[in-house]
């Protein structure tokens, strides 16, 4: 097991956890162990990347969010959650205000909660965890509930330990509270409204919600397209099997059989704009573009190589993950899509 279940890690958004303690400014040495640190991560050499994320946290006595924060997604990744347990209840402590605690509890317990593989190109059903982790989450979330209430991030991860657990009426009403939040959108809304009815959906792979802005200038959010299935491209300019897909995936794109029912997102790791937005208009990629320069969202769904491909039906499952080219993603999306119009819960589709 690699990889750390699709959660909904920030349905509200899918920017880093507000952490208030953030440090304001950190030493130059401090600042090369953290660029050693991105540079092994982006070559998937995790240990060598925990290592120099230790050793800038060692510089700044403790006290520097960033580099908890890369321990954290990197100890996911690297199968040690013991890392991204320790990481987050440092940052727990290292928060100035409830709000950050408040984050940082619920990252705690999301790091408890079961895990899947990264290779898995049908997801179904999350792998039954220890009972004592699923605990240990539960109270987590539960701190992070009374520090803050209005905690969308608790509040579902929260319904899915409750559900693993069989605590079925308590995750229910755990979804159903979110549902009736007034600032909580009508996407999520809808969503969590789901989950209470079909409890069942609880225990799939949940997909992180996200916000991003797009190439336009548009600010999207998964929860925009409850009831759509969702196909997240992870790509870059610079990435030779990214390019040879990039004819398939425009005629994903352009398939009228597809075209209202399903939601084409592309996510670039490209670090020039002027560069990924002088190659989307020359290879007509007139999908939504958003550019990840900073790998937030592929933080979110631990993506750690490229292509990636993620497909998220309307209920908001994680169904599909696919790493690299020459896969036919079309015929994983239609039935998804067919799914939409019968009316019937998607809860078993992945095991098609």
């Amino acid at each position: 097991m690699l990889l750390l279940l699709l959660l909904f890690s920030l349905w509200a958004a899918v920017l880093p956890v507000s952490m208030h303690g953030q440090n304001a400014a950190v030493s130059a040495k401090t600042e090369q162990s953290l660029a050693e640190a991105r540079e092994f991560d982006g070559h998937g050499m995790l240990t060598s990347a925990i290592d120099s994320y230790r050793k800038a946290l060692k510089t700044e006595n403790g006290h520097c969010m960033e580099c908890l924060r890369g321990l954290y997604e990197v100890g996911l990744r690297a199968e040690m959650p013991k890392v991204s347990i320790a990481a987050a209840t440092q940052m727990e402590q290292l928060a100035s205000d409830p709000k950050g605690r408040a984050d940082a509890a619920a990252l705690h317990g999301e790091a408890l909660m079961p895990h899947t593989d990264l290779s898995d190109q049908k997801l179904g059903p999350a792998p039954k965890p220890k009972r004592s982790d699923l605990e240990e989450a539960h109270a987590a979330f539960e701190r992070a509930l009374t520090l803050d209430k209005a905690n969308a991030r608790a509040y579902i991860l929260d319904g899915q330990a409750l559900a693993l657990l069989g605590r079925d009426t308590e995750a229910k009403q755990r979804f159903a509270t979110l549902a009736a939040m007034p600032e909580v959108s009508p996407g999520l809304a809808t969503r969590a409204r789901h989950f209470a009815e079909n409890i069942s959906l609880a225990r799939e792979t949940i997909s992180p919600s996200f916000t991003v802005t797009t190439k336009d200038g548009r600010k999207i959010s998964l929860d925009d397209y409850s009831g759509k299935v969702v196909l997240v491209d992870f790509w870059a300019t610079w990435c030779g099997p990214c390019r040879n897909e990039i004819s398939y995936i425009r005629s994903i794109a352009n398939d009228s059989r597809l075209a209202k029912d399903m939601v084409l997102i592309s996510s670039s790791w490209d670090s020039s704009e002027t560069k990924w937005a002088e190659f989307i208009e020359k290879n007509g990629m007139t999908w939504v573009q958003y550019l990840d320069t900073k790998h937030t969202l592929s933080d979110e769904f631990h993506v750690g190589a490229i292509p990636t491909y993620l497909i998220i039906d309307g209920d908001g499952i994680l169904r599909h993950r696919v790493v690299g080219g020459n896969f036919d993603l079309r015929e994983q999306v239609r039935p998804l899509v067919a799914k939409l119009h019968t009316g019937t819960p998607t809860a078993h589709v992945a095991g098609q």
